[in-house]
Formats: structure tokens, sequence, C-alpha cells
């Protein structure tokens, strides 16, 4: 989680859509590979909830800045994942978030970006 930490950190100071977008790509994979409770319990040891606001104001923002089809691909599992299997964005109270993350995941699936 400090890695995280730290990363957020930086992200918060430079305010660089680069770096969003690198910051997002980074915990898609660690999700895609680990599982999203890896990502999200690392998250939200920072800051309680914290998960849930970088998905509606990073994540949603920076999946439609990714553009390599490996970091596409990375960031589609990841939000499937995120959206299947973490129990506490399947709650009521985070239909929001969820409608945001899936309808980003849809868009992300639905540009076509030439290399």
């Amino acid at each position: 989680h400090v890695a995280f930490k730290l990363a957020l950190q930086r992200m918060q100071v430079s305010q660089s859509i680069a770096l969003a977008t690198s910051f997002v790509t980074c915990v898609c994979v660690v999700v895609g590979k680990l599982g999203p409770s890896v990502a999200t319990d690392a998250i939200d040891a920072i800051e309680p909830g914290l998960t849930f606001r970088l998905i509606v104001q990073v994540f949603v923002f920076a999946f439609r800045k990714v553009r390599s089809h490996a970091d596409r691909k990375a960031c589609a599992v990841a939000a499937a994942s995120l959206l299947a299997d973490v129990p506490a964005l399947l709650q009521p109270a985070q239909s929001a978030t969820w409608t945001a993350l899936c309808l980003a995941e849809l868009q992300l699936l639905a540009e076509h970006v030439d290399h």
C-alpha cells in the first residue's frame, strides 16, 4: 500500500494526466494479476472509501486516455473484475459508482484506437 500512497501523493501534487493514467493502468494490472481485493484493500488502507472516490474521480477519466492495446485490455479486465467481484461495489449505496465504472468500461471497449 506504500507504493499506492506515494503515487497518490505525487498525483495530488502534479495533477498530471499522464501520471493519473499510468497510476490507473498500474492499479488495473494489479487487479488483473492479483485480484480486486488486493488493490482495493491497499487503497482503502490509505483512507477508507478511497477506492470508490478514485473510481469516480480518476478511473473514469483516465480510461478515456489509455491508448495502448495492452493497457486498454488491462483496464477492461480490471473494470470487469471490480464490477463483479467487489461486494461493497454491488451495494445500493455504491450504485452510482458501479454505473460510472460500467459506462467507462463500455466506452473503453467501444472506442477503436489506431496504433
